[in-house]
């Protein structure tokens, strides 16, 4: 990316947080969306309004609060009612810290350390009640995240053929008088009668395929050598000349053709490998959430603002220098009219639900994000929660998201494992008297010279074949660089208390800007029947933002009080998704998402077991048919282990078994958590031409601990 396209996206990002300013004072004018929930007891709305008549007979009246905003306990508010997501991390105004950390390792894999951490730096709840009957609670909070991101991600698969190169020294000179080519009347001179070509050992053999870079022209065809230059060549052994007075033909060829296999090895092997690098980054983000109630329904704003700070692009400092404009904008203060009929203590519950529903997209970072919903609270008392009326919420998220940039390069090299063996060699040299019985014919240049015609000449001829022991080494290297781009997205939904409708759009500003449009749909149909439903659709797709449509129907069947049977069907059609051309490659860069799956589980207290089957085939660009199993073993409330095994599976890259326990301190949110997975993950590139079978198991272990206040 350019300084030019860098100021580009920095202007963009300026652009669409004016267009923001205008969507805000839309939402601020037009009012809320619907959304309610559980915001306090019965007896703390009594409290409230007892409190509320103790004070209007004060001395003292405010013109505006019957109880002027005043801080509240912690420990008296309800969690539910504060909730919300940070960048990806679940918090409320119980919240103080969180850290998430965890390791990845294993024979073929280096995968650095990551970890996930906030801290709240401040956090407080302020409730009031207005003269007309509208109860206020404003939860304010601001938080620090430090957090790592992956900057690349490489693959290397690393193809070993054990071969045996046949090479060849040829080495040729012959030297005669001038006069046979008519090249002047001084019959004393001599000339080469071959051309100098020269293929140099040291300086002109690719060291990695022991193939020829160029070929060195030293002399012509009838050059001139001088005296000094014969008597050099005469020494004993093949002799090019003096320097500068090169002649005659050395060809070396280490690499004229190859035979499979070596004396070490008749198999060919192959490596695949994994390397993730990260970065630190860390964002100062701030909710401002307000919720307002009064006799019949009850409102709620959020807005949220970020500083993220992305150590990963050109010019970083390009993402915090516009986000800072985001404390620049305005704050979302839902409106709701008052009466003089008192606040209704009944709050309905499907408000934080559905402010909690919004799609944000996941793995960024937020910048600024407005949301508002509206609910009206039940006319009657409540039974059961399907009497509860729906809660709709609309937000605009605006932020930085992760853009994969893929890269493919090729390398082909030679591993040498020995020193030249000779197969045979020859040669010989010497003038008239030492060849008195040639009787042969040479033709250079169209010029016939017979060896009778001679009265001076000299040759040298020499060659060897020899054979060199190596590895075949073929490399394929996959980056996967991620920078982190402009997105702004609207989402909304309504929430009911059997079913969820959301719908979302928005665009992400890449190089190529990929813009979508998606809605989803849950509900359930009874009380043992769930549907869930969605599609999405891309501009300009890659392989992390691609189209898809996805949906399960979950059905339970009970058996007794402490058993019951699962029966899910679920599928994912991934409609323009990059895939791989062949088995090799899907094996090196998995790509395939579609999937057709049936399985059933059955579920007893402590103990539950899953077999599952995905149909390959069935659906374009799918996984391939797959069997598998798997298994919970609940040891105690705060202890479990887990197991999987797939006896049947035909894709090129899978998971083949794994195994885990994970620990739990508590059962709190933030409870320490500690879990300990082995994978077993099964690579198939094929079979070689020979018919070995290539297939490489890899044994990944995962470290993750969460620990927090």
């Amino acid at each position: 990316m350019t300084k030019k396209f860098s100021i580009y996206k920095l202007l963009l990002s300026s652009t669409y947080i004016l267009i923001l300013f205008s969507v805000v004072f839309a939402f601020t004018e037009k009012g809320n969306c619907q959304t309610t929930t559980e915001i306090s007891s019965q007896k703390e709305k009594q409290d409230l309004q007892n409190s509320a008549d103790t004070r209007q007979k004060q001395l003292y009246i405010d013109p505006n609060y019957r109880i002027p905003p005043r801080i509240v306990p912690k420990d008296k508010v309800s969690q539910e009612t504060t909730s919300f997501s940070l960048n990806g991390v679940a918090v409320s105004h119980l919240t103080e810290w969180q850290i998430l950390g965890g390791s990845t390792f294993g024979d073929n894999i280096n995968y650095q350390p990551s970890f996930n951490s906030i801290f709240t730096l401040s956090s407080q709840v302020e409730e009031s009640l207005s003269n007309d009957n509208i109860f206020v609670r404003k939860h304010t909070g601001s938080y620090l995240q430090v957090r790592t991101i992956r900057s690349k991600k490489t693959i290397t698969t690393t193809t070993k053929i054990p071969q045996t190169l046949l090479g060849f020294q040829l080495q040729l000179s012959l030297t005669g008088d001038c006069d046979l080519f008519y090249l002047g009347s001084n019959t004393t001179d001599q000339c080469t009668l071959t051309p100098g070509v020269v293929i140099d050992k040291e300086d002109n053999i690719n060291p990695e395929t022991l193939l020829p870079r160029n070929i060195s022209q030293t002399s012509r065809v009838g050059t001139v050598v001088s005296q000094e230059n014969l008597n050099f060549i005469r020494q004993p052994g093949f002799q090019r000349g003096i320097e500068g007075q090169e002649i005659g033909i050395d060809l070396y060829i280490p690499n004229a053709g190859a035979v499979f296999g070596n004396s070490i090895s008749r198999q060919t092997t192959i490596r695949r490998q994994e390397e993730i690098d990260v970065l630190p980054a860390g964002s100062f983000s701030t909710i401002e959430q307000i919720i307002k109630v009064n006799h019949e329904k009850a409102v709620l704003g959020r807005t949220v603002r970020g500083i993220p700070v992305i150590p990963e692009g050109e010019e970083p400092w390009l993402y915090t220098l516009s986000s800072g404009a985001s404390f620049l904008l305005p704050t979302i203060d839902p409106k709701l009219e008052g009466s003089d009929k008192p606040v209704d203590p009944r709050a309905n519950r499907n408000l934080f639900l559905a402010s909690n529903n919004a799609r944000l997209p996941p793995a960024s970072f937020v910048v600024y994000q407005i949301g508002v919903g509206e609910a009206d609270t039940p006319k009657s008392e409540v039974e059961e929660l399907s009497q509860l009326p729906s809660a709709m919420y609309n937000s605009i998220w605006f932020g930085f998201s992760p853009d994969v940039r893929i890269s493919l390069h090729n390398r082909s090299y030679l591993e040498i494992l020995g020193s030249e063996r000779i197969i045979e060699s020859a040669g010989g040299e010497g003038g008239v008297a030492d060849f008195s019985n040639i009787n042969s014919i040479v033709s250079f240049s169209n010029q016939i010279i017979n060896p009778d015609d001679l009265s001076r000449f000299y040759v040298q001829a020499y060659a060897r074949f020899f054979a060199t022991e190596v590895n075949a080494i073929n490399q394929t290297i996959i980056d996967e660089d991620t920078i982190y781009a402009p997105h702004i997205s609207f989402t909304g939904n309504l929430t009911y208390t059997d079913k969820v409708f959301r719908y979302y759009l928005g665009t992400i500003f890449s190089d190529d800007v990929r813009s979508y449009l998606g809605a989803d749909y849950n509900q359930n149909l009874s009380n043992d029947l769930d549907l869930n439903i969605g599609a999405i659709g891309y501009i300009n797709p890659n392989r992390e933002y691609y189209s898809q449509t996805w949906g399960s129907l979950t059905k339970n069947f009970p058996l007794s009080d402490n058993q019951h049977f699962t029966l899910v069907g679920r599928f994912n059609y991934a409609i323009d998704r990059p895939v791989q051309a062949s088995n090799f490659a899907e094996a090196i860069f998995p790509s395939l998402a579609s999937f057709l799956i049936l399985e059933g589980q059955y579920n007893w207290d402590w103990f539950s077991i899953k077999i599952g089957n995905n149909f390959g085939g069935v659906l374009p660009n799918s996984l391939k048919n797959q069997l598998f199993l798997g298994t919970i073993f609940n040891i105690s409330p705060f202890v479990n282990l887990s197991g999987y095994f797939a006896p049947i599976d035909e894709n090129s890259s899978s998971i083949k078994a794994s195994a885990g326990i994970n620990f739990r301190l508590g059962q709190n949110s933030n409870s320490p958590f500690l879990s300990f997975n082995w994978s077993q993950y099964r690579y198939d590139f094929g079979t070689t031409p020979q018919g070995d079978d290539l297939i490489q198991k890899d044994n990944i272990f995962q470290v993750v601990i969460r620990f927090g206040g």
